[in-house]
């Protein structure tokens, strides 16, 4: 569907969320280097096979380096979360645009965490599972954020949780 389409099936479904109002916020300042380690990685693992089997030659692999650290950066840069205490929405993409929410009062777990890299860069992921979800589907799953913000939005989802009756 067509975005315009998504936001009026969101509008007509949930008219109470506020989806057109979502104040969306950015990733942290240095996911793009996250996002780019992967990639990076690939061409180093590419680039060792290559000058192992062509010799010195195979370092033109490195020129993929540039590449990568642009794709990081253009998807750091279509990514970004919202939390207006109805629902969590995040969204993802760059080529392909994807936008997932979930409502607060369905959410039935959060979880806060970092890799040792994520720690050391200051951003943290926020895992936020809903009642009533397919087990074969994925959960809802901020990756990136700001180190505050993750256990902020993290506290505050507890706290709210706790005083919540679960719903269906």
């Amino acid at each position: 569907a067509t975005p315009q389409r998504c936001d009026e099936l969101i509008q007509h479904f949930l008219p109470e969320a506020g989806w057109g109002a979502l104040d969306w916020q950015p990733l942290h300042r240095g996911a793009w280097l996250r996002i780019a380690v992967p990639g990076l990685l690939f061409v180093a693992a590419i680039t060792g096979a290559l000058c192992w089997r062509f010799g010195a030659m195979g370092l033109l692999a490195l020129l993929l380096i540039p590449l990568q650290l642009w794709r990081a950066w253009r998807i750091a840069g279509a990514c970004g979360y919202a939390d207006n205490g109805r629902l969590v929405a995040w969204r993802s993409g760059w080529l392909s645009k994807t936008w997932n929410f979930a409502e607060i009062g369905k959410i039935q777990a959060v979880r806060l965490s970092q890799s040792p890299l994520d720690r050391r860069l200051g951003m943290a992921n926020l895992l936020l599972d809903t009642a009533g979800a397919s087990p074969f589907g994925a959960p809802l799953h901020l990756f990136h954020l700001p180190m505050a913000a993750a256990e902020a939005m993290s506290a505050r989802l507890v706290a709210q949780l706790a005083r919540t009756r679960l719903q269906r």
